[in-house]
């Protein structure tokens, strides 16, 4: 036994005081009762009494010891599994942060890429517009040029048809011409 300032004393051999919760009723019945029985046995003498109290509480603290022993393995089992299962969660902690910070990757990679494609899209969209522009000022010049076409073969035409005619007056009037002619002649 120690006293309060932490050195041995022997003067008092009893055994530490038992918790009925931790070790249960009948363990502190059993070692209370094994040294009253003790007692009556050899009460006439003194340090026999004394002894076996020791012996009895040498006893009750090897046994309790070894509870307490048993107890910490126990405990140190259970605290074994939940490092286990605590390794585990973190390993699969860990995976999943190395899983995310993939996607998270990816998808800053893929942003990237469709701003860049945003932005071909645009200049392609204004290339296109500019195409337009000048497309209808081509089909809009090209019916002008229809129309003056158009216009020309008309006037074209309308010349034909005034040679032909022409030609042909001129004709007339050289075979009256000549027909007169011979008729005066």
């Amino acid at each position: 036994m120690r006293d309060f300032e932490g050195t041995a004393s022997w003067a008092v051999a009893l055994p530490p005081p038992l918790r009925p919760s931790t070790y249960g009723v009948s363990e502190v019945t059993r070692s209370w009762h094994q040294l009253s029985v003790r007692e009556r046995a050899s009460s006439m003498n003194p340090s026999t009494t004394l002894y076996r109290r020791q012996n009895i509480g040498s006893e009750v603290e090897s046994s309790t010891i070894e509870k307490q022993r048993k107890e910490l393995q126990l405990l140190i089992g259970e605290l074994k599994d939940r490092d286990k299962e605590l390794n585990d969660m973190v390993a699969v902690h860990q995976r999943q942060l190395l899983s995310w910070e993939e996607d998270r990757q990816k998808v800053l990679t893929l942003e990237e890429r469709c701003s860049k494609l945003e932005g071909e899209l645009h200049k392609r969209t204004d290339i296109i517009k500019s195409l337009m522009k000048k497309v209808k000022t081509l089909e809009s010049n090209q019916m002008e040029c229809q129309t003056a076409l158009q216009k020309t073969q008309q006037q074209l035409q309308e010349m034909a048809q005034k040679a032909t005619h022409s030609a042909l007056l001129s004709e007339d009037l050289e075979v009256g011409f000549s027909f007169r002619r011979t008729l005066l002649v």
